[in-house]
C-alpha cells in the first residue's frame, strides 16, 4: 500500500518544490491541496452532525426516561433505544469521520516517503530546521538526557513535535461537542492521541511534524472563521438541512 501511496506523495511535493523551491514550502502546499480538496466533503459532514444533534436533543428526555426504567435490565434498554431511534428516524452520520480517514494515506505515505527518499535528506526550511528527514533538533542536548525507558531517545529539544500536539489538542478543543454519549465518550479518548502521536513522533522527520502542524492549523482557521462567515445552521426537527 505504502510502496504505491509514498511515490505518488513525492511526485506532488517535487512539483510544488519544483516551484517554490523549498521542500518544507512544498510541504506546507501539499497540506493546503489536501485540505482545501477535503473542504467540500467536511462542510457535508457538518450539515449532517448539525442535522443529527437537533434530533438528539429532541429523543434525549425519552432516552432519559428508558434508561431510568430499563436501568437494571441493560438487553431491554437497547431494544426500546433502537425503536427509539427508528421512529425518530435517529443514526449518527457517517462521514463525520470520513475527512480523517481520507487523509491516512497522505500521512502514511508521507511517512514512508521521508523515511525511504533520499530526496529530503540535507533540504532544510527555514531556521534552525535544516533537514527535514529529521528531526529538527531545536536544542541538541549532545546525548540522551537520563538514562530511563523513554528518555534514553531524547538527544535534543524538538520544537515541532510539541507545536504539533498544541495545536491538534487545540484544534480538537475547537469541535463542536457530541450529544451522543458513545460519540461523546470517543471524542474524550480521542483526546489522548496527540499526546501520544507526540511521543511516537518526537524522534521522527521533521517534515510530518510540519505536515500535522499545517494541518491542524488550517483545521483551526475552519472552525474559527470560516464557520463564523458560513455558520452551520441547526435545522429544524423534520426538515431538510440547507445551505
Amino acid at each position: 500500500f505504502t510502496n504505491s501511496i509514498a511515490p505518488a506523495i513525492l511526485g506532488i511535493l517535487k512539483f510544488f518544490q519544483s516551484i517554490v523551491t523549498n521542500w518544507g514550502v512544498a510541504i506546507i502546499l501539499l497540506t493546503v491541496l489536501v485540505r482545501g480538496g477535503l473542504m467540500p466533503l467536511n462542510r457535508k459532514s457538518q450539515l449532517k452532525m448539525a442535522e443529527y444533534q437537533v434530533k438528539m436533543k429532541k429523543v434525549k428526555p425519552m432516552m432519559d426516561a428508558i434508561n431510568t426504567k430499563f436501568a437494571k435490565d441493560p438487553q431491554r434498554k437497547q431494544q426500546e433505544t433502537m425503536k427509539l431511534y427508528k421512529k425518530y428516524k435517529v443514526s449518527p452520520p457517517l462521514g463525520g469521520c470520513l475527512p480523517i480517514f481520507i487523509q491516512m494515506p497522505i500521512f502514511i505515505g508521507l511517512f514512508a516517503a521521508l523515511r525511504s527518499s533520499i530526496l529530503l535528506r540535507q533540504q532544510g526550511f527555514v531556521g534552525w530546521i535544516t533537514d527535514l528527514s529529521r528531526p529538527d533538533a531545536l536544542i541538541d542536548f549532545g546525548g540522551p538526557i537520563a538514562d530511563v525507558f523513554l528518555l534514553r531517545s531524547v538527544t535534543s529539544f524538538n520544537l515541532l513535535p510539541v507545536l504539533m500536539v498544541i495545536l491538534w489538542v487545540v484544534h480538537q478543543k475547537s469541535m463542536p461537542k457530541q450529544v451522543d454519549p458513545q460519540q461523546a465518550q470517543m471524542q474524550k479518548m480521542m483526546t489522548w492521541m496527540p499526546v501520544l502521536f507526540g511521543i511516537m513522533l518526537y524522534n521522527y522527520a521533521a517534515g510530518l511534524s510540519l505536515y500535522m502542524i499545517v494541518s491542524s492549523g488550517i483545521g483551526i482557521f475552519e472552525a474559527k472563521i470560516i464557520k463564523k462567515k458560513w455558520p452551520v445552521a441547526a435545522p429544524e426537527s423534520g426538515e431538510k438541512k440547507t445551505g
